[in-house]
């Protein structure tokens, strides 16, 4: 049995992602300002990429060699 690799996700799939969760952010961010009159509530913006990108996002994918480990990539550095 071969162990399952996750699948590539494709540069639309992402930038669908980054629009949802900027149009998320904005949304809280309206309704917030409309509730209260602050307009920190557009804070919510960036929080909710950043949370979007703990949720979706693969960290190994940032790694040199695009997260596949083998034998040509190099050794991991663990800190």
């Amino acid at each position: 049995m071969q162990p399952l690799r996750p699948q590539p996700v494709s540069h639309v799939r992402r930038l669908l992602w980054l629009m949802a969760c900027v149009a998320v952010g904005a949304g809280v961010g309206a309704a917030g300002a409309a509730l209260t009159g602050e307009t920190a509530w557009f804070l919510a913006i960036p929080a909710v990429v950043a949370l979007g990108w703990l949720v979706l996002a693969n960290p190994a994918e940032c790694e040199p060699g695009g997260g596949v480990r083998g034998p040509s990539a190099p050794p991991r550095r663990d800190t």
